[in-house]
């Protein structure tokens, strides 16, 4: 049972739209926000999204891990994600750490 497991303000967090539903996407994204704070969970999953291994997320793997997240991955989100942490078209540990922060 969930409520074994959460307290009353996990919910929330959870239901950032206060409709007083907690979707799976708000689920998922405060999955996302409150494990992904470990560098090693991080680094993680980083390379699950690095389809190509190159050390580095593009706008199409960024698009993809997005959209596995149940997150916007609009192309304009994507874009301001990508500028707000790059100085490129890539992202790579260093600007996921700072991406991953601000879910």
């Amino acid at each position: 049972m969930i409520s074994k497991f959460t307290k009353p303000s996990d919910f929330e967090e959870y239901d950032t739209n206060k409709d007083r539903i907690v979707t799976k996407p708000e689920f998922v994204r405060a999955m996302y926000k409150r494990y992904l704070r470990n560098p090693d969970d991080i680094e993680s999953a980083l390379k699950t999204f690095d389809t190509d291994n190159s050390g580095y997320l593009n706008k199409e793997e960024l698009t993809a891990a997005m959209k596995k997240m149940c997150m916007d991955h609009s192309s304009e989100n994507i874009q301001k994600i990508i500028t707000s942490v790059s100085k490129d078209d890539q992202i790579d540990y260093k600007d996921f750490v700072k991406a991953a922060m601000k879910l």
